[in-house]
């Protein structure tokens, strides 16, 4: 078990880390692939995207730029109530010496029959694509460490190209993503990251209507191509790079000028 000192100026603070390895880690991913997001983020975003309640509805999840499946992962965990500890092998806290060994094993047994309830109850479809193979195989890995390979569904998919009929999902439900952004992926080419988000936010009008999406970017001026006005926003850091996680409903109201004659001067992406 480890003790943490922190000194500022003429004071030592002395705690015990309890936790051991980082939290946020939480066993499925071995190979997290190109610019990963972390999976307390994912479950950050889920949350204020309003997941929990699609997921009580019976409602689908959709991620189209996937990448190594953490959203897609942590989106099938809190939907069926999977405690995001159940995989770990330790905590910090198993070797302390005031560590109530029979409280916990309650605490255990109690999260193991949460998720056996709550797989029985999941009713709602956790699928996803992506462009590159590589990707897909990684998440594939990650969806079996995490014991959810019956649960999500992904295969290889171009964003510009698919469709809810591809993964039999016959109701509209909610788009979660995290799309590339140079920053993240040290990527200069601008003009190809801003074809993606073109591409994503025709695919949305033609086949997603009456969708909700969730896309979180550090790249506004590349969100700004795809036309459509988010109804609400909120800042996240990935890492030490500031973003934003922009909600939209699709309906063709909300998409802006390039379809519809918008305001002159509005920005469609921060839906001013």
């Amino acid at each position: 078990m480890r003790i943490n000192v922190y000194l500022y100026h003429d004071v030592a603070t002395v705690s015990i880390d309890l936790s051991g390895e980082s939290l946020h880690r939480r066993g499925y991913r071995i190979n997290p692939g190109a610019a990963p997001l972390k999976e307390n983020l994912a479950a950050a975003i889920l949350y204020r995207s309003n997941w929990p309640e699609f997921a009580l509805q019976g409602k689908p999840l959709f991620d189209p730029m996937c990448g190594s499946g953490t959203i897609l992962i942590e989106a099938a965990m809190i939907a069926q109530d999977y405690a995001p500890g159940l995989l770990r092998k330790s905590f910090g806290f198993n070797k302390w010496l005031n560590h109530d060994r029979g409280v916990w094993k309650k605490i255990w047994d109690e999260a193991v029959e949460r998720r056996k309830q709550g797989a029985q109850n999941f009713k709602a479809a956790v699928c996803g694509c992506d462009s590159d193979q590589k990707a897909i195989s990684i998440a594939e890995e990650h969806i079996n460490n995490a014991g959810l390979s019956k649960v999500i569904k992904i295969k290889v998919g171009e964003v510009g190209q698919i469709a809810p009929s591809d993964f039999h999902m016959d109701q509209p439900g909610i788009v979660v993503t995290n799309p590339p952004y140079g920053k993240r992926l040290h990527d200069e080419d601008g003009e190809d990251l801003s074809g993606l988000y073109r591409d994503f936010g025709a695919v949305l009008r033609r086949n997603f209507l009456n969708w909700d999406v969730a896309m979180l970017t550090g790249e506004p001026e590349f969100g700004k191509t795809m036309g459509i006005r988010s109804h609400k926003q909120y800042s996240f850091f990935n890492g030490t790079i500031p973003c934003k996680l922009l909600l939209f409903h699709v309906d063709l109201e909300m998409f802006w000028r390039e379809y519809k004659g918008g305001k002159k001067g509005s920005d469609p992406f921060l839906g001013l």
